[in-house]
């Protein structure tokens, strides 16, 4: 469950607060280049574990909850740190020097 609201806030943080729940989310995630339809077939049951979670009493066993935090931590490195650790190492990378 805390996953999923890992998720939510981070996609709100990125796209707004879109109606619809996390079906139109994901479709906004995707229309402003954050995810493919790829990733909204390996996020999609990600977050429905949440909602079994929170709505149906599930209880993942350890392996389905590594999974999840897995994919979570990925995507929040995708979406929140990997342009600036890009950014770091070209700023720290020295030009080619040109000949001629």
């Amino acid at each position: 469950m805390g996953a999923r609201t890992a998720f939510d806030y981070a996609m709100t943080k990125l796209v707004g607060d879109i109606r619809g729940g996390f079906a139109e989310k994901l479709r906004a995630m995707k229309d402003q280049g954050y995810i493919s339809d790829r990733e909204i077939d390996i996020l999609g049951p990600m977050i429905e574990a949440g909602n079994a979670a929170a709505h149906r009493a599930w209880n993942p066993e350890p392996g389905d909850l590594d999974k999840i935090l897995d994919e979570l931590e990925h995507n929040l490195r995708n979406w929140f740190v990997r342009d600036g650790d890009a950014s770091d190492v070209k700023g720290s990378t020295p030009p080619r020097r040109l000949v001629r």
